[in-house]
């Protein structure tokens, strides 16, 4: 008896172990909408499919990682739209704002709102340390418990005016230290492709990839010619060619400043991606 008696002791700890190592439980709590940290894609679909069948959020087209959801505040109705991010099939971002654009004037606002949404998910704020940026003169907060972070955007003059991002900072650390090394890459192939380009035949006297991610290139205009036209040729060239930019600018070579990742002057000529 006494045998049975450690042995269900032991499987009892054991199983509280599992248990809190899979999903602690003062973690629980951390995100909106019954969603948890490092669920898969499968188990966060099935909650926010439950959710739609409910009426409770409206699927974006079929599209699960995406959602809007609605709730009261102050006797108004707010809007959200709500985005899961997933690593390695493991939930580690749920990103919320409001759907509009915010009025100016409205940031302790959207902040109150806020709160009332963490207090109607059951998100406790006491366990987190906030941190407040007091010189921008907005409603701007960090809760941090690490690896854990909620960060709250209640601006006047944002254009959503609310912004929540809940999120898992070794994951969000991990994916920006990969998208600097990308970067790298991405600049010692643009060199390449850069100085292809340049030539007096042409009337490209510099190039570069500036750190912002645009190519820009420098002219000396003659007649006004339509440089917008340029600048989307050499954007669709660097694109065909691999090259990630986000557009393509054309500057006049003898008003520019070229520094070190960036360009100054006027740009004649401009094509987005």
């Amino acid at each position: 008896m006494k045998r049975i008696f450690y042995i269900l002791i032991f499987t009892c700890i054991y199983s509280f172990h599992s248990c809190t190592d899979k999903y602690p439980t003062d973690y629980t709590k951390d995100l909106p909408f019954g969603l948890e940290y490092n669920m898969t894609e499968h188990e966060a679909h099935t909650i926010v499919d439950s959710l739609a069948r409910a009426g409770i959020v409206e699927l974006y087209c079929e599209e699960r990682n995406g959602f809007s959801y609605k709730f009261l505040h102050d006797d108004e109705e707010i809007a959200l739209s709500a985005s899961l991010r997933f690593y390695n099939d493991s939930l580690y971002e749920v990103d919320v704002r409001r759907n509009g654009i915010g009025k100016q004037g409205d940031g302790k606002k959207h902040y109150l709102a806020a709160i009332d949404f963490f207090k109607s998910q059951k998100i406790n704020l006491a366990s987190y340390k906030k941190e407040h940026d007091g010189i921008s003169g907005k409603y701007e907060f960090d809760y941090k418990k690490y690896p854990y972070e909620i960060s709250l955007y209640a601006t006047d003059y944002s254009l959503y005016g609310l912004i929540m991002v809940f999120s898992n900072t070794q994951i969000t650390d991990l994916l920006y230290k990969k998208e600097l090394q990308f970067r790298r890459e991405v600049r010692m192939d643009g060199e390449s492709f850069c100085e292809s380009i340049m030539g007096l035949s042409v009337g490209i006297y510099k190039a570069t990839i500036t750190d912002a991610g645009f190519l820009v290139i420098g002219v000396r205009p003659i007649n006004n010619p339509n440089f917008d036209y340029f600048a989307q040729s050499y954007l669709e060239q660097a694109l065909n060619a691999g090259i990630q930019i986000k557009g393509c600018f054309v500057v006049d070579i003898d008003k520019s400043t070229w520094l070190n990742g960036a360009v100054k002057g006027e740009r004649i000529g401009k094509a987005y991606r």
